[in-house]
């Protein structure tokens, strides 16, 4: 069973302490905001570049609408990570976005 969190649910997280967020969308929609914290690793980077995350965290995996970050998912449980993915995007953030 697929491992999911709501954008809302995954908001309620962040007040509770950091969190490992990946941003799976490209850097330009990255740039245009983001949620504060987390990481971009664009999902075409992502099979040459997936080694820079640690076996052991937990990843938390958004995107603008959920498509790409279950394709993330889908490819990160196979090399045995722990992640979930947020099946509401980025857009639907409850907090104020970053643009750093």
């Amino acid at each position: 069973m697929e491992a999911t969190i709501s954008i809302q649910e995954l908001y309620q997280k962040t007040q509770e302490g950091p969190l490992n967020i990946i941003d799976v969308r490209s850097k330009e929609e990255y740039g245009e905001g983001h949620i504060p914290g987390s990481k971009n690793l664009p999902l075409n980077e992502l099979p040459k570049k997936y080694t820079t995350l640690s076996p052991h965290e937990d990843y938390y995996l958004v995107c603008h609408s959920s498509g790409r970050s279950k394709r993330a998912y889908q490819f990160l449980s196979k090399m045995n990570y722990n992640v979930t993915y947020a099946t509401t995007g980025v857009p639907s953030w409850p907090g104020s976005l970053a643009t750093d």
